[in-house]
């Protein structure tokens, strides 16, 4: 991976959540990351917002996968970050990205670290970088994966559409996309740096 790379945010959001990522996520629009929308709409409303320097798609659907892989279908970025409208980025996320990805070469997918609003570790995280084993997926947390485009798209690997919120089984996405990258020979990697920060699990 080059270190030029472009990172592009694909954030998942729906109804008037578009509002509060249009204006949370500006913050991003900066050289050599692009923020791309997936917006579901399920209220019969039009909405008339102004996405200047956003790559933005609505869609009359719903269900979390289904955002996930029009997103996918939309992607153009070297580095694909998944995500939802409720998190924000740490300071030097790009280059702690960047680095992994040119760090471990043949890394199709990378998990790293989530922070809470107040700064503490979201969950509790090894000290030191490893390769995943089906075991150690089962802790990963959606907002914590980053993806090598390219290879990931070739792996013909996807989420799977009855598993997440608006699916049949509102629960495990992360868990049963992340297994069905191994079984698909994807090289999965952790890295202990902080990327994300997410408000605490009440």
């Amino acid at each position: 991976m080059k270190k030029s790379s472009t990172i592009e945010i694909v954030v998942s959001t729906m109804n008037e959540g578009i509002y509060r990522v249009l204006e949370n996520f500006k913050l991003y629009l900066v050289e050599d990351v692009i923020v791309t929308i997936i917006h579901q709409i399920t209220d019969g409303r039009q909405y008339s917002v102004d996405i200047s320097g956003f790559r933005y798609f609505a869609y009359f659907e719903t269900g979390l996968p289904t955002s996930r892989n029009r997103g996918l279908e939309h992607a153009i970025g070297d580095i694909l970050i998944p995500t939802d409208d409720d998190v924000s980025f740490d300071v030097g996320f790009c280059h702690a990205i960047r680095t992994a990805f040119e760090k471990k070469p043949d890394a199709d997918i990378i998990t790293f670290k989530a922070k809470t609003l107040d700064g503490a570790p979201y969950k509790h995280y090894p000290d030191r970088d490893f390769r995943h084993n089906w075991r150690t997926l089962l802790r990963v947390s959606s907002i914590e994966i980053c993806l090598n485009r390219e290879t990931f798209i070739a792996s013909g690997a996807r989420w799977d559409f009855d598993y997440g919120l608006g699916a049949a089984f509102p629960g495990g996405l992360e868990v049963v996309f992340l297994q069905d990258c191994r079984r698909a020979k994807l090289s999965i990697y952790f890295e202990p740096s902080f990327i994300v920060c997410h408000p605490a699990e009440s």
